[in-house]
């Protein structure tokens, strides 16, 4: 049986429109679910790992970085680490906060990592979704353009927006619904 002229009368109803717009409706359903799952969480990379490190090592190594923030007690409902072991990398550990206030705090404060002899080469970040990691990467392809083409421009991305600061002023950008950064006047 062929299969075009079924699709060709599925669209002459209007079936297949009907059928992208819920395919759609459903991705962005879903996007706004994983963004909800991750929203207190935080990645930090760069906290070295041994062979066979127990979760009491683990807790350890992240109570001493969130020690070092000097932002009070910080409640975590679960910290693991991510990926499959290297011998030469260590692998990032997600923290799932039990609340989002915490998050900011932590996101404010990690900047005092970089005075701490043993925590300078640790980044804390928020954890993203698949989708805006990968527009935050087209965002930082953009952000590296401009930079070489201005090497004194300042850049940063907030909110899924990349704002580049130059001597010639302000730009901002934004990824489209179609996965294009274009800028936002």
């Amino acid at each position: 049986m062929e299969l075009e002229p079924l699709i060709r009368k599925l669209e002459d109803l209007g079936t297949v429109k009907v059928i992208e717009e819920k395919v759609v409706r459903l991705d962005e359903q879903l996007e706004k679910v994983k963004r909800e799952q991750v929203a207190t969480n935080v990645i930090i990379v760069g906290v070295m790992e041994t062979k066979d490190e127990t979760f009491a090592e683990l807790e350890q190594q992240v109570e001493k970085v969130f020690g070092a923030l000097n932002i009070g007690d910080i409640d975590y409902g679960r910290i693991r680490r991510l990926g499959r072991p290297s011998e030469n990398k260590p692998r990032i550990i997600q923290a799932k906060l039990v609340r989002e206030l915490d998050k900011v705090k932590i996101l404010r404060a990690k900047k005092t990592l970089r005075g701490i002899k043993d925590l300078e080469n640790v980044y804390i970040n928020p954890e993203l979704t698949p989708l805006q990691q990968q527009r935050e990467m087209k965002l930082r392809e953009v952000a590296k353009t401009k930079k070489k083409g201005n090497p004194k421009s300042k850049y940063h991305i907030r909110g899924g927006r990349l704002i580049v600061t130059s001597n010639k002023g302000t730009e901002e950008y934004g990824v489209n619904a179609e996965g294009n950064v274009q800028e936002i006047k």
